[in-house]
């Protein structure tokens, strides 16, 4: 897998009625260490002003696109964004988290320094209001083989986690592969692919 030394990645963002947490969220992305990254921001048919949220931060950062679609749930929100993105690698991240300040090197580090197609890794959780808030986290990386990745997956051992928000894809990885729509817990469908 050969990658170039600075390479661009996508960072897929979608939301719906989150106007209390997006700001965090893109503010998050946008003051990462690493900056060659594009951020779709995909609007699921918001009713609040999460809309007008994100539109307002497209004239703060050319890196900012935002997709404002016709209800299609999660599942499609992510799926327009794979579409659309130019990214070698490719994140997700849901609209009411947040990450740490080198979420992208870090993770990119990982990927190019083990010649890995993916990158898993840790992250926090915070609760407010009943809502819960994640922060990811970089921190003690483990080098696992095809085999181990595949075990811890369907065990659920460790942070092998069947969701792609804690992950840094490669896009020859994500291929053609898309998410189920109409589904809950669509990650669960595609991430063992």
């Amino acid at each position: 897998m050969r990658t170039t030394s600075t390479p661009l990645i996508s960072i897929i963002v979608p939301f719906y009625n989150i106007e209390k947490y997006l700001p965090q969220c893109i503010d998050s992305l946008l003051n990462q260490t690493y900056s060659n990254i594009e951020l779709l921001l995909v609007d699921d048919q918001s009713t609040d002003g999460s809309a007008a949220i994100a539109n307002d931060y497209t004239r703060r950062d050319q890196r900012i696109k935002v997709f404002h679609i016709t209800h299609r749930g999660l599942s499609g929100a992510r799926n327009y964004a794979l579409d659309r993105c130019r990214g070698e690698y490719i994140m997700f991240v849901d609209g009411d988290d947040f990450v740490e300040q080198d979420y992208c090197k870090a993770a990119l580090d990982l990927a190019q320094k083990h010649q890995v197609e993916i990158v898993s890794f840790g992250y926090n959780e915070y609760w407010d209001d009943d809502k819960r808030i994640v922060s990811l986290s970089t921190a003690n990386p483990r080098l696992l083989s095809h085999d181990e990745a595949l075990k811890e997956l369907i065990t659920r051992k460790d942070i092998m986690y069947n969701m792609v928000w804690n992950k840094i894809f490669h896009r020859l990885v994500i291929g053609d592969i898309r998410f189920p729509v109409g589904r809950t817990y669509e990650d669960i469908a595609v991430m063992y692919l």
